[in-house]
């Protein structure tokens, strides 16, 4: 199977810059279109507010970041067919719906690769979408 529409999710760590430059190596490969998505991760804001009302300016604050990674990814590892996205919601299902939107054909991730106590109470992105993608879905570990 040829893929066409890659969905790369991103969250500014150095796992998800390496999912991004194996992804455009792909997409170079392959002729493909790429979409960057940043999720504004709505748990983080409300951590940050502690239980109160959310400022409007932090959450422009968490806005900006996303724009920001995506836009310096996209510059870092520039190719003609890469399009910039940030949404909000919770990542694993920001993720499954945006790549459905798109019409993705392949999404790429990057891992943590968290073990034991830490992966237990911090969960895993890349494994929740691995588990409920309907697409094939890519996870690059750090090598």
């Amino acid at each position: 199977m040829a893929y066409s529409n890659i969905l790369i999710a991103v969250d500014g760590s150095k796992f998800s810059e390496n999912a991004v430059k194996r992804g455009i190596e792909l997409a170079k490969q392959l002729s493909a279109s790429v979409t960057l998505l940043c999720v504004i991760d709505f748990l983080k804001i409300v951590a940050n507010a502690e239980g109160e009302v959310v400022n409007p300016e932090v959450f422009n604050i968490f806005e900006d970041d996303a724009t920001l990674i995506v836009n310096q990814l996209a510059k870092k590892y520039s190719y003609p067919k890469t399009k910039k996205m940030t949404v909000e919601g919770m990542p694993t299902e920001a993720i499954l719906k945006t790549a459905k939107s798109l019409k993705a054909d392949l999404i790429i991730m990057g891992t943590h690769g968290r073990k034991g106590l830490s992966h237990l109470f911090l969960g895993s992105v890349a494994e929740y979408v691995i588990r409920h993608s309907t697409l094939p879905t890519m996870v690059v570990p750090m090598i």
